[in-house]
């Protein structure tokens, strides 16, 4: 008995094996993959054209010969929903990249210059305070759709969201015995920006980056389906949506293809999010 009792207290206290990625986690990296594959070749992989019309071919539904049926100018959708990725992909990326630098960077600035923390903060709070469609709505109505505006209106929207949880990161690091001791030596501010909080702060920045992503990709398609971002006859999802909602009772696929890719890419890319934020907080010894 002493004998079992032993074994069964080893196998209590004995560390958990380290088990690999989920499925999920998997299924996630290899969707984004294909989607990222596919706005790098997008031209080469399509058969028909993303605006080439078939001849006889209108309004057909999904077969062998057109994945996901045609549309009404007798257009190929998958083909469309591939070149389409590449709208709504540049528009995600871009606008996480943007907002991503404009936000670390305020974040750290406010952190390490206190005294800039309560107006800087104030007037992002502001900016917070409006719903995310209704500011890029409002900006893009003021500087006209297309990439760069897309990119920008978004990145407005995002970017004080990203500042306030980097300055939360920031105040913890500059609070920190080895920084102290740089300002206690004499050392200017920005070194301890540079060398010290910045390096702290890429993990947090890119876990919201992928949020932001995801989330820039939805509410770009909702400004496609209101004809605010990028015009025809340049395909992205969000304009397929538009132009699939006056033909939904009658060709259903128009509006599904879309619909699904948008889907997918937000889930793979908030699912990746998780799975780096949950490898950050093993790395710094932090709890969810």
């Amino acid at each position: 008995m002493p004998m079992k009792s032993a074994v069964m207290v080893s196998k209590k206290t004995s560390p958990r094996r380290s088990r690999g990625p989920d499925v999920s986690v998997v299924l996630a990296f290899v969707a984004l993959a294909a989607i990222l594959a596919a706005v790098v070749l997008g031209d080469v992989i399509t058969r028909y054209g993303a605006t080439t019309p078939i001849l006889g071919a209108r309004l057909q539904p999904p077969s062998l010969a057109h994945f996901f049926g045609t549309d009404n100018f007798a257009r190929d959708v998958f083909d469309r929903a591939i070149v389409g990725a590449r709208t709504s992909i540049i528009i995600g990326l871009g606008t996480a990249i943007v907002s991503s630098v404009l936000g670390g960077a305020c974040g750290i600035l406010v952190a390490v210059w206190r005294g800039l923390d309560n107006f800087v903060m104030r007037i992002l709070d502001g900016f917070i305070a409006f719903p995310p469609i209704i500011l890029a709505i409002l900006i893009i109505a003021t500087f006209g759709g297309g990439y760069w505006q897309v990119i920008f209106a978004l990145s407005v929207v995002f970017f004080p969201r990203i500042a306030r949880v980097t300055r939360g990161v920031s105040l913890g690091v500059t609070s920190a015995p080895f920084v102290e001791a740089v300002k206690v030596m004499g050392g200017p501010r920005w070194r301890a920006a540079v060398r010290h909080v910045m390096p702290n702060t890429i993990g947090p920045i890119a876990v919201q980056a992928t949020y932001v992503m995801a989330r820039a990709i939805v509410i770009d398609a909702g400004l496609s389906f209101l004809g605010l971002s990028v015009p025809p006859p340049t395909p992205s999802w969000g304009n397929m949506l538009g132009e699939g909602r006056l033909y939904i009772t009658q060709a259903w696929w128009l509006t599904i293809a879309p619909g699904l890719c948008i889907a997918v890419t937000a889930m793979a890319v908030n699912i990746i999010g998780d799975w780096l934020r949950d490898k950050s907080d093993v790395i710094t010894g932090g709890k969810r």
